[in-house]
């Protein structure tokens, strides 16, 4: 709709423009705004995610600055591209850069006049108003200004983006020695690297650890079970728990925090918080509602606060906790038993003081 707008206010100003133009905005901001509600949820956040774009947002800011030109008022604000250092500075005489000497009157009549630029006074509406109408339609202007103020200002941006496969890091063709991988046991590596060689006893230990009574446990789950039942009891466990590992990826249907909301609303009579994790980053839900807070701000200690590791993060995510710990952890028809042994062992104690209790649907 900004750009439909702004095809409109361009044509309706300056004379340019067509009536195609626009449409072609209208139908685009129709598309962005209100989305077909019969698409499924995934289709429309996919749909979302490109039109929320920075490239996209980029074109559309540059695009609606060319066509509409600005429509602010000259003696509003003071923009940086007219402060009197960027004035008497050669950044906008350089190659490349804006040049403002010769502009005609849109009109078509006389050309504006205006002082030079190092003898331009701020302050002086008579000065400010023939340049602002001077250079308002100058698309170079506007884009030098984008570029150079406005985007570094609002978006977050990065001269360098440095992108390997494993392949490239483990092979010969970046590094002449390699040492190894360090991570989760993979059969998957570069061939230079030949075949993979297990420190001996890992498994065992694990096996042992995992078929202890002292460190493992499990229950059935009720007949008729779904994702928020499972929250519940998870919230309301005697003894109290103090993390849901998902391994099973039984729930379903919920965001990571609608799950920590629901958790804090039905249970966690004993917690202050929920940690959850999203987008890369631990989160912390308080009790009593506000933004979440990153896990380093919380200032929420171990034992006061429950943690929840959704399917995704059942691997390679560490969260501290106590000491004591209890954790309830799912299971499906798919997991695996590395996929059981990398979710038990977020509790980093289990079988040295912390414990896990499976949760088995009836169907399995």
């Amino acid at each position: 709709r900004r750009w439909a707008r702004a095809s409109r206010q361009g044509r309706d100003a300056q004379g340019c423009g067509s009536p195609a133009a626009a449409e072609e905005g209208e139908r685009r901001g129709s598309a962005q705004a209100e989305l077909d509600p019969r698409l499924t949820r995934p289709r429309r956040d996919a749909i979302a995610s490109q039109i929320g774009a920075p490239s996209l947002l980029r074109v559309g800011t540059c695009r609606a600055s060319d066509v509409a030109g600005d429509e602010s008022d000259p003696g509003a604000h003071e923009s940086p591209l007219c402060s009197p250092e960027s004035l008497r500075s050669n950044s906008l005489r350089s190659p490349g850069a804006v040049s403002v000497a010769s502009s005609a009157d849109p009109d078509g009549g006389a050309t504006l006049e205006v002082p030079a630029l190092h003898l331009l006074e701020m302050s002086d509406a008579e000065q400010m108003e023939p340049l602002f109408e001077l250079l308002r339609g100058e698309p170079a202007l506007a884009r030098h200004h984008l570029e150079r103020y406005v985007f570094p200002a609002t978006m977050s941006f990065s001269s360098l983006k440095l992108s390997a496969s494993g392949q490239e890091l483990g092979g010969a063709i970046v590094f002449g020695s390699r040492l190894g991988f360090s991570g989760t046991p993979s059969e998957l590596l570069p061939e230079e690297l030949g075949t993979p060689t297990y420190e001996e006893g890992d498994d065992a230990r694990m096996l042992t650890v995992l078929t202890s009574s002292a460190a493992l446990s499990h229950e059935l789950l009720r007949p008729g079970w779904n994702a928020r039942a499972i929250l519940r009891r998870a919230a309301t466990a005697e003894p109290r728990r103090h993390a849901l590992i998902d391994t099973g990826a039984l729930v379903t249907g919920l965001s990571n925090a609608e799950a920590a909301s629901f958790l804090l609303s039905t249970g966690l009579s004993s917690f202050e918080a929920c940690v959850y994790l999203e987008g890369g980053r631990k989160l912390v839900l308080r009790r009593g509602g506000g933004p979440p807070l990153t896990l380093e701000r919380c200032g929420v200690q171990p034992a006061r606060r429950f943690v929840f590791f959704d399917h995704v993060h059942t691997t390679g995510t560490d969260v501290e906790l106590p000491a004591h710990a209890r954790a309830f952890l799912t299971v499906g028809k798919d997991v695996t038993f590395r996929d059981l042994a990398q979710g038990a062992f977020r509790m980093r104690r289990v079988g040295a003081g912390q414990r896990v209790t499976l949760l088995v649907p009836p169907e399995l």
